[in-house]
């Protein structure tokens, strides 16, 4: 039931039309009220509803839309416009200016819109080549095109989210603007180049980048639904189709037997440092894609869904890492190391290419749950299991050693770990009488595992909150999620005994963490 009232011409919804996802988990009735059920009041949890139009409408008040004008931006209120056109005949240097005007709505500068994002999540996932960005957008006489010109937009929209940007948030100076309209503003636009202009890898880039948004918002429904349309726009292009031994741009690298590591089987350097950093920024861009795709499944509303991308073999070189890319320095192709996926325990591979690494783990446990035969099955998950928790000890000591806490790698794998142990635990459902004695064993082991994965989190927590402020300008967007699991999981082992006393310290920890990064 939706009641409304009216205010000065504003519309205001009490209740969704459905109920909230947390009620629906556990089966219970809902009394849908907005912006907050009265379950999720009590509880403390952060409430959402199935359907973007009600997450929407929990939050803000339903506002009559401005009609289109003949700017995109209106920097007196500092509110984007709802809609905006762009006509393929035009010229793409009237968009330009106009997406300068509408970031200046926001009370910000492009020069400080790059530099935070540079700063902050492109350190997580860092699929945008730095140094090729900014001569885009310094070039002198020559206008940036339609497609980066949305990727702007989209950058402005990402740093936009509070779940993104702590420190910002801290100390902001910025006035107030409706985040929600910037959103709906730039998918607008990138549906409309999309549907007018050639595929680009900063398209590309843009859609990523808006889905990473929703994400961030608590919205992975609307995020894997933004990443579908990623995925098949860099299918289109052919992003996914790097050939490391034959590419026109890597010379071919040839693995050393004894260090796993490999060395260029050619002298020559590319003749186009430029077109080396292109293809290398369109394959990470790809890897972008795969791992968002994969984070985004695991907090669906309906896991059982097919994934668009398909994961690169465990040979497949790993991305490079941002370092390389902002560097125009001829001599890094010749020694640029070939790293495949499988290889964990080498040192010099950092963020991105360990959270590649974390999602590979993550797609075993996806590819596991396919499999038919009870007993096959968690035989399957009892060796990604083993190799995951391995796995986990190189990044938290690789973390300990001075890589921050909160990197993407890590909130990946124990998000992996969570998903692989829940499973389990609901396994119950489908064993027959025969099996219930060794499903009993398999599920004690599963609630020992993620004990330990609420300790691991709360290790995250800690760390996180003695951190100073301007030790990072933001966290990894997996962070939350594995809060909220380790809270889930909490609230299903049901009522806590004696022994269970610091789960019940842990579950306030973890709600007050989450409140304040939320």
């Amino acid at each position: 039931m939706v009641a409304a009232g009216s205010d000065g011409g504003r519309s205001f919804v009490s209740h969704a039309a459905q109920v909230c996802l947390s009620c629906k988990a556990r089966k219970k009735k809902c009394d849908k009220a907005l912006p907050s059920c009265g379950y999720c009041i009590r509880k403390r949890l952060r409430c959402t509803y199935s359907t973007p139009h009600a997450q929407i409408e929990s939050r803000v008040q339903v506002r009559h839309r401005v009609p289109p004008g003949p700017s995109l931006s209106d920097s007196s209120h500092h509110s984007p416009s709802p809609l905006v056109r762009f006509a393929p005949a035009e010229s793409v240097a009237s968009l330009h200016v106009e997406i300068y005007r509408l970031i200046r709505s926001t009370g910000q500068f492009v020069d400080d819109v790059s530099a935070r994002y540079f700063q902050g999540i492109h350190r997580y996932l860092p699929f945008i080549s730095r140094a090729r960005f900014y001569n885009s957008l310094i070039t002198i006489g020559a206008t940036p095109s339609a497609g980066f010109s949305v990727l702007l937009l989209a950058i402005c929209v990402i740093i936009s989210s509070p779940a993104v940007g702590r420190a910002h948030r801290e100390t902001a100076t910025t006035p107030s603007f409706d985040r929600g309209q910037l959103h709906l503003t730039a998918k607008s636009l990138l549906a409309q180049i999309q549907a007018s202009t050639p595929v680009s890898v900063h398209l590309i880039q843009a859609a990523l980048l808006l889905s990473l948004y929703e994400y961030a918002e608590g919205r992975p429904d609307d995020a894997l639904a933004t990443i579908a349309s990623c995925s098949r726009m860099a299918y289109a292009s052919r992003i996914h189709a790097r050939d490391v031994p034959t590419s026109a741009f890597t010379p071919p690298i040839t693995p050393s037997a004894d260090s796993g590591i490999g060395t260029p089987a050619s002298e020559d350097a590319p003749a186009n440092v430029d077109a080396w950093l292109e293809a290398e920024e369109a394959a990470n861009t790809w890897w972008g894609i795969v791992i968002c795709e994969r984070k985004y499944i695991c907090d669906a509303s309906i896991f059982e869904q097919p994934l668009i991308t398909v994961f690169p073999g465990a040979d497949e070189r790993l991305p490079t890492e941002p370092e390389v890319l902002e560097h125009n320095d001829s001599s890094i192709p010749d020694h640029l190391p070939y790293a495949p996926v499988y290889s964990m325990e080498h040192a010099h591979i950092k963020a991105f290419g360990r959270a590649a690494q974390a999602t590979w783990y993550l797609e075993q446990i996806l590819e596991s749950f396919k499999v038919p035969g009870v007993e096959t099955r968690l035989d399957q998950l009892k060796t990604v299991d083993i190799a995951l928790q391995k796995f986990l000890g190189v990044l938290m000591l690789q973390c300990h050693n001075g890589t921050q806490m909160s990197c993407e790698a890590l909130t990946i794998a124990i998000r992996a770990f969570f998903t692989l142990h829940s499973y389990i635990i609901d396994m119950r459902l489908e064993s027959d009488a025969m099996m219930d004695q060794t499903m009993d064993g398999w599920i004690a082991r599963s609630h020992t595992a993620l004990d330990t994965g609420v300790k691991m989190v709360l290790d995250i927590v800690e760390t996180l909150e003695k951190a100073e402020t301007h030790m990072f300008h933001a966290i990894a967007l997996s962070y939350l999620y594995i809060i909220r699991a380790a809270l889930n999981y909490i609230i299903r082992r049901g009522p806590l005994g004696e022994k269970d006393g610091w789960l019940r310290s842990a579950e306030d920890r973890l709600r007050a963490s989450l409140e304040y990064f939320v």
